[in-house]
């Protein structure tokens, strides 16, 4: 359809009582009455002469500007603090605990379970690893005497530390390679800028006689100048780049056959990595099943490492697994499950969704393709997104999981990796229905001052163990993204009620904690190093202009004008890439290729018209100058005592081009709508505000209670004491009557039992009767 058919206005319609259709009717008439649709002022010759005012616009933007840089500082303060607390307590460990001010070297135990415990190394000491993730945050904060001291000092003392830890440890790939490879790349890159990075990558491409001529890879634009600003050594040795080619070759042996299986004559029959793999010896063959996200989520990692070095069998490797990965999927559906046996290719878990085991996966299969340009990522992206949208996607704005082969609902949940969704829908130009579920993730947020790990949709309460908040940074990074997409406002106000709330809830003097229970808002002791490298950075980035699109204006050199990087799942930056040479259009400009790739992709599923591609983008975006293009209404944060919305088509008046009168009635009317909706957030929060307190009066009397219980049973013989316990009193409750006043019957009647549950209480001493392994019956 043509652009102009896509530029529909809607309307929202509020469905309430008379009662509150009345109050706000008359608080909208007052407000028209008292500002009126212009300034009216009298003439020379007595008539009303009509004057419009912009001045109102002026200082809103004006108080926007103001307060998005308040923001702005606020979030770096609060990097800052972060920061700090991990330099002071827990460097060069890998991980804080901000509580109790100590380190945890968690890379070993990323991905791990109860079972690999016996693994892990007790000598492991850590590899720095938030001063590694830290590193991309320092460049975008724009701190460059930290960036640089961490980059000497990584420089000098990471490869040591590395060959000294590295020796029988093993390590969860996914982990390994978004965390520490990943951050070791971006790190290079932004600490050289355009410069460094053809310096370092020609070097190494003259290193390998088996690579492409390095004058055929053209690198995107990620700034001239580096943030290396060290006055001694003058220029960045590129160092860090060395250390992820070291790296990346421990992580490389994932995908090697096992020697034991060769012997046995035991064929691995497919090309998917191993998700453990120990970094001296090669991959962990007695956990063969990996989950998708972790096969996925290789190529931008290895697939940069492979262009800057010239060594191409990190990206062929991680290609090859993607697109392995993407046939195995059920082609009716063109859906994939969870967990996958790596060396027979059967499905583990045929249950997939966007949350936990599937969401990189789609989320590199996007940018793979924007990185790098190969359609066949494009090829992989396009019926996997049109899939999930079909299938895990609601018409309420929920996501559920499905069944790979029959597409049926499981798990009717929303999980805190399931929030980065709406991020990935915006940049493609899907922006209605990333609204809609950014919206519903909000109000989870609002509703408890965090994002919990997983909400029970139908039930509308937390998960009973899964209800606690670890820092993550998913909603800040569609909320994001959503804002730079369409400039609406909404979003501002939305990441300051998150900043707000992780100031409230997670700040401690040490640095920021993660919250073990939602409800509760009691605090852990663990500052993930993700909470540094993405959710920090992505806030920082809602209040300031840095551009994750095209900037208006261009150069004569032969680079782009705006940044030309993609972020990666753990908030890094890494480059784009070009072929060279740079394509220049007919005013002998360079196209941000970053923005066509992506716009590319919005054309292929319906978002944006060929026809008028600009100026539907645009559109699309909700350009600051075009604000009576947007839609008319405000959704609300909350579903606290909010009005049904209905949205309706506009009819053929509302399509013709507004007068400026009609255009400054419209505006007036949405602020005025605005003011409500902030009022009644302010109800929320105050509301949200008594619960949180009678939750604590709660939690106070509950523990008082249970104190009062443990004196009492201190002061009951100790073979009485069983009769306390909650399972045994119910029981208790049954036998009452019997001759005996704690008589408890055994659970079978010829008094065999395989546990102590099943047993009674004898009837003349009160003792807790017992199960006796040996004989298998109650004594």
């Amino acid at each position: 359809s043509s652009s102009s058919s896509r530029r529909r206005r809607r309307r929202i319609v509020f469905i309430v009582s008379k009662k509150q259709l009345c109050r706000v009717a008359c608080f909208f008439c007052a407000l028209l009455l008292l500002f009126g649709d212009a300034t009216a002022t009298k003439g020379n010759n007595g008539e009303t002469t009509t004057v419009e005012n912009n001045d109102d616009d002026i200082g809103a933007t004006t108080r926007d500007a103001k307060r998005s840089k308040i923001y702005a500082e606020k979030v770096k303060s609060m990097f800052e603090h972060a920061f700090d607390g991990y330099k002071t307590f827990a460097f060069p460990g890998d991980e804080l605990k901000p509580v109790s001010k100590s380190k945890t070297n968690s890379l070993q135990e990323l991905g791990a379970n109860a079972g690999d415990r016996k693994y892990f190394d007790e000598e492991y000491d850590g590899v720095a690893m938030s001063l590694i993730e830290s590193l991309s945050t320092l460049a975008v904060v724009g701190n460059t005497t930290e960036f640089t001291k961490s980059v000497d000092w990584l420089s000098k003392h990471w490869p040591e530390r590395l060959e000294r830890n590295h020796r029988n440890m093993r390590v969860n790939v996914f982990e390994a390679n978004i965390r520490i490879l990943g951050g070791l790349l971006s790190g290079h890159v932004l600490a050289g800028g355009n410069v460094g990075v053809r310096k370092w990558s020609k070097i190494m491409h003259e290193e390998i006689s088996t690579s492409p001529s390095f004058d055929s890879v053209c690198v995107g634009n990620v700034g001239e100048e580096g943030m290396y600003k060290n006055g001694e050594k003058r220029e960045y040795d590129g160092s860090l780049l060395q250390m992820a080619r070291t790296f990346g070759e421990m992580l490389l042996k994932s995908f090697d056959e096992d020697s034991a299986n060769k012997i046995n004559r035991k064929e691995k029959k497919t090309n998917l990595p191993y998700g453990w793999v120990n970094l001296e010896h090669g991959p962990v063959t007695d956990k063969p099943n990996t989950n998708v996200a972790a096969i996925g989520t290789l190529v931008l990692e290895f697939g940069t490492l492979s262009r800057l070095t010239g060594d191409k069998r990190f990206e062929e490797k991680a290609k090859e697994a993607m697109i392995d990965l993407w046939s195995r999927r059920n082609v009716r559906t063109n859906l994939l499950g969870s967990i996958i046996n790596v060396e027979t290719g059967e499905w583990i878990d045929s249950v997939g969704g966007i949350g936990a085991n599937g969401d990189s996966f789609y989320e590199y299969a996007l940018k793979s393709y924007v990185m790098f340009g190969d359609a066949e990522y494009l090829e992989i992206f396009l019926p996997a997104y049109k899939a999930v949208m079909k299938y895990y996607h609601k018409s309420s704005g929920w996501f559920t999981d499905a069944e790979m082969n029959t597409g049926n609902d499981r798990h009717h949940q929303l999980t805190a990796l399931q929030k980065f969704w709406p991020g990935l829908q915006a940049v493609i130009g899907d922006v209605d229905r990333a609204r809609s579920s950014q919206t519903l993730m909000m109000n989870v947020w609002v509703k408890y001052g965090m994002s919990p790990e997983r909400y029970m949709i139908t039930e509308d309460i937390l998960h009973s163990t899964e209800r606690g908040y670890h820092l993550r940074p998913e909603l800040s990074e569609s909320t994001s993204f959503l804002y730079k997409a369409t400039r609406d406002k909404r979003y501002l106000r939305d990441g300051r009620i998150i900043v707000e709330d992780l100031i409230k809830h997670s700040k401690v003097p040490g640095g920021f904690t993660s919250v073990t229970d939602a409800l509760t808002k009691k605090k852990g002791d663990h500052m993930p190093s993700y909470f540094l490298s993405e959710t920090l950075k992505y806030l920082y980035l809602l209040f300031t202009d840095f551009q994750f699109f095209k900037v208006d204006g261009s150069s004569g050199d032969n680079q782009a004008t705006s940044k030309e990087v993609v972020f990666t799942t753990e908030g890094h930056l890494l480059p784009a890439y070009r072929t060279c040479p740079y394509i220049r259009d007919e005013a002998n400009n360079i196209e941000n290729v970053v923005e066509k790739r992506l716009r590319e992709v919005g054309i292929r599923l319906g978002f944006f018209a060929k026809e008028d591609i600009e100026g539907e983008y645009e559109l699309s975006r909700g350009s600051d100058n075009n604000e009576d293009e947007r839609e008319e209404g405000e959704s609300l944060l909350s579903n606290f005592d909010e009005p049904e919305v209905q949205i309706i088509e506009a009819n053929e008046d509302d399509k013709r081009d507004k007068t400026p009168e009609e255009r400054e009635k419209a505006r007036k009317i949405r602020e005025a709508v605005l003011n409500h909706i902030q009022e009644q957030q302010q109800r929320i929060l105050k509301k949200r505000k008594d619960e949180q307190k009678r939750l604590e009066d709660q939690q106070l009397q509950e523990e008082k209670a249970k104190l009062e219980l443990e004196a009492f049973q201190k002061s009951v013989p100790y073979s009485h004491q069983f009769l306390y316990r909650d399972d045994i009193r119910k029981r208790f409750k049954k036998t009452k009557g019997t001759d005996s006043s704690c008589h408890v019957l055994d659970e079978n009647t010829d008094h065999s039992c395989t546990m102590i549950a099943e047993c009674g209480v004898d009837a003349k001493s009160c003792a807790q009767r017992v199960c006796d392994s040996h004989l298998g019956s109650c004594v």
